[in-house]
């Protein structure tokens, strides 16, 4: 899994969704929610992702940003280890949680260069 460095936007993570056999899961009609939280930052952090390739239980989340109170808060906010988990809602309701927790490093931001 690639590296990802702080405050970018443009960083996707990707992920296929497996059973305990390896067969991807059907996403169709599902909602995929990426759990994370950085560990020199602790909120947890609940954000929906894109849902790809619904059979094939492909999805993605585009790291973003928000302005709260006129300052820009980036999802990526902080170098450090982002862990992450994702947990899967279907039209019945019934819910299924990652078994396991899936590790990038952000690595710090290179200051601004001004002239």
């Amino acid at each position: 899994m690639a590296d990802f460095i702080q405050n970018d936007t443009g960083s996707i993570l990707s992920l296929t969704i497996q059973d305990q056999s390896g067969n991807p899961i059907d996403l169709t009609s599902a909602t995929v929610t990426l759990q994370f939280y950085i560990d020199t930052n602790p909120p947890l952090y609940s954000k929906t992702m894109s849902i790809i390739t619904p059979k094939s239980g492909i999805c993605q989340y585009q790291f973003a940003s928000t302005v709260v109170g006129g300052v820009t808060v980036y999802d990526l906010i902080s170098p450090g280890v982002l862990h992450f988990t994702v947990v899967i809602t279907f039209p019945s309701g019934a819910i299924i949680s990652s078994p396991f927790e899936g590790q990038i490093t952000i690595h710090p931001a290179w200051p601004v260069a001004t002239e």
